[in-house]
């Protein structure tokens, strides 16, 4: 009778490597370089801490928080609105937008959005009806109490508006996209100007991408070698049964 050869039955169990996930209430899921929440530090960059308890994650850039409203890894950015702006443009402190140049730039899409506060009553000379500018009241702190505030969007074609602006106490800049920025052409409110921060920004990161990318990349090719030299050593070590 013709001799039959088997191979064993073999059953292998294998450890998986996870690459855990965030998991914030927002529903977004986020990997490297982005770490907090349920993600240890040692899996992500020491300048992508998220603070996950709120509604949206945070990250601090420069001791300021900014709410994380997007983020692409396949294009290395993320879509971020100042905290302290949020829903209001009356901030408790005044501080311009300041990032960590090493790591982080400015999308080309971002522009610059600047609120003065603390500005003298307008000399008859400025008529700020014809100058594109929106003009709020706000309550901050001891130092500028019910000052007025404004907005321009194009303050150099108005020279005497400028000068104007210039002896304002303080001027903040506040970065957002240029296709939200209130125009003079259009009817420039409290709203527009609070619905163009809200809607942020967007910045690009450098992390050591190309040697994050590398690594992530060769995670299941590693995985499936080893797994295919395990099943080799065993098949190989193993007796064949002979059927007769």
């Amino acid at each position: 009778m013709e001799s039959r050869h088997h191979l064993p039955t073999i059953t292998l169990s294998f450890m998986i490597i996870a690459i855990s996930l965030i998991h914030i209430p927002s529903g977004m899921k986020i990997t490297y370089p982005f770490w907090g929440s349920n993600r240890p530090s040692y899996c992500g960059h020491p300048d992508f801490q998220l603070n996950c308890s709120g509604d949206v994650p945070e990250i601090n850039i420069k001791f300021l928080n900014f709410r994380v409203l997007s983020i692409s890894a396949a294009s290395s950015s993320l879509t971020v609105a100042r905290a302290d702006y949020w829903n209001e443009l009356c901030p408790a402190t005044l501080v311009n937008t300041t990032i960590n140049s090493t790591i982080f730039s400015y999308s080309s899409t971002a522009t610059n959005l600047t609120l003065y506060y603390g500005c003298p009553a307008p000399s008859s000379g400025v008529n700020i009806s014809t100058t594109g500018t929106f003009q709020f009241f706000c309550d901050i702190n001891s130092t500028i109490t019910a000052a007025a505030g404004y907005y321009n969007w194009m303050i150099s074609s108005n020279p005497t508006f400028s000068n104007f602006l210039g002896s304002c106490q303080d001027n903040v800049k506040v970065p957002v996209a240029q296709s939200a920025v209130p125009a003079a052409t259009g009817n420039v409110t409290e709203a527009a100007l609070i619905k163009a921060i809200d809607g942020g920004f967007t910045l690009e990161w450098n992390a050591n991408n190309p040697l994050c990318n590398m690594c992530l990349t060769s995670v299941t090719a590693r995985m499936s070698l080893a797994l295919t030299v395990l099943i080799a050593d065993v098949v190989e070590t193993l007796p064949l049964q002979v059927v007769p």
